[in-house]
């Protein structure tokens, strides 16, 4: 790329004023297409920054309230969940996630905190193991891969809370 009237010595730190001669000169730089495919464009990363909320509530989970949150940047998704749980049914403890996993990704594990809030305040570490084919569905395991359920690994109740965090690739 030639820069007119500007010469450059190897090794030189650049200064800010020549910087701006730098982005001055080069007019791809402003309407990204000078870019090339290795760079990210700043505006459309910043567009995908945003925390956007969903519902992770699956099956077997009343809630009194949740909090799901992700956000994708190109294929990665990094996700939030929280929700406040007032009781579980059955044995087989869904929580959504707002992506697929890239191939299905059955088997894919990842850790989340079960949070005993009744008298004992104990908080039990256990596994969210992807068991859909759509990729999507997360059984809740103790950390002895047992089913979650209304006694596992306490007796659930109001105040009771499941937290997740989790990075993936998507679709």
């Amino acid at each position: 790329m030639a820069y007119t009237n500007l010469t450059f010595v190897p090794g030189e730190i650049l200064t800010a004023a020549k910087m701006n001669l730098l982005a001055a000169n080069d007019a791809g730089f402003h309407d990204g297409t000078g870019l090339g495919d290795n760079t990210i464009q700043l505006s459309k990363l910043d567009a995908n920054l945003d925390w956007v909320d969903y519902n992770p509530v699956g099956t077997g989970i009343n809630a009194s309230s949740y909090i799901g949150r992700y956000r994708q940047v190109d294929k990665t998704v990094s996700v939030f969940v929280r929700i406040n749980v007032t009781s579980l049914s059955g044995n087989y403890i869904i929580v959504k996630l707002p992506k697929p996993v890239k191939g299905g990704g059955l088997g894919t594990c990842f850790p989340v905190s079960l949070n005993d809030g009744g008298s004992s305040y104990r908080n039990y570490q256990g596994m969210a193991n992807l068991v859909s084919s759509g990729g999507s569905n997360l059984r809740l395991l103790t950390k002895y891969n047992e089913s979650v359920d209304s006694s596992k690994p306490f007796g659930w109740t109001s105040g009771d809370s499941i937290n997740l965090t989790a990075a993936y690739e998507t679709v």
